[in-house]
């Protein structure tokens, strides 16, 4: 009798075990549906929020936990590495602009040309020139501003130079079109008087040294434009603008 009582006890606690184990699986698919279909919260909703959950639960375990493995922790570096990159591109060296870029020639609307080498350039409205020729060849010329406007008058003065004279050593950058090649510095300053040379190496038997002069930091820089539309415009020989 006591065999069969067991054996009834035991057959009870299988079938509660039983009913138990499809009634939570049935509750699982419940709310597997459930979730699914939108009955309590839409399934965007529920990505969200998990996702907020996670990357909170993970900032916080990486920001406090005091025996982080070395890979998450380079993982995090090169995370936030990357995300300051996306805010802030840093330019890429070695991609430098050609100094014509900005050069401005709206107010370039006179021109000087002569005859012993062909110079031909043009220069400011309102500016005039002075040649200096010897044995009645060009050996430089100086275009200035209205003393009436500019105190002192800002000037370019254009230099022809002996070919032997070059040394590209004394020059930092270069620029070259299919002409000529231009060698020059950063602009230079001295007691408030800020400079720009540009050696121009031609083919012919002379070259060319072309430099501008201001009085003036702000009023330097805001000719320098023209001042490379200046030098864009220079030309020789029979050809015209």
């Amino acid at each position: 009798m006591g065999k069969i009582i067991f054996n009834i006890h035991e057959e009870d606690d299988f079938l509660l075990g039983f009913g138990l184990s499809i009634g939570f699986h049935l509750l699982l698919l419940f709310l597997a549906i459930a979730l699914r279909t939108g009955i309590f919260i839409s399934s965007n909703s529920v990505q969200k929020s998990f996702a907020t959950k996670l990357r909170f639960l993970l900032e916080s375990n990486l920001s406090n936990s005091p025996n982080l493995n070395p890979g998450i922790m380079e993982g995090k570096k090169l995370l936030q590495k990357s995300n300051a990159s996306v805010a802030a591109p840093v330019p890429v060296s070695g991609e430098l602009s050609s100094p014509f870029a900005n050069a401005d020639t709206t107010s370039l609307t006179q021109y000087y040309s002569e005859t012993s080498l062909n110079v031909k350039l043009k220069f400011p409205v309102g500016w005039t020139y002075i040649d200096q020729n010897v044995k009645r060849k060009l050996d430089g010329v100086t275009f200035y501003g209205d003393p009436q406007i500019f105190n002192p008058p800002p000037y370019v003065h254009l230099e022809v130079v002996e070919k032997y004279l070059f040394n590209p050593s004394r020059y930092t950058e270069k620029a070259q079109n299919s002409n000529y090649e231009y060698y020059y510095n950063a602009p230079e300053e001295l007691e408030g008087t800020f400079s720009q040379t540009i050696y121009i190496k031609t083919d012919i038997d002379e070259d060319f040294i072309i430099k501008l002069i201001v009085k003036g930091k702000e009023p330097f820089y805001r000719f320098l434009p023209s001042f490379w539309g200046i030098v864009q415009s220079f030309d020789f020989g029979s050809s015209i603008f």
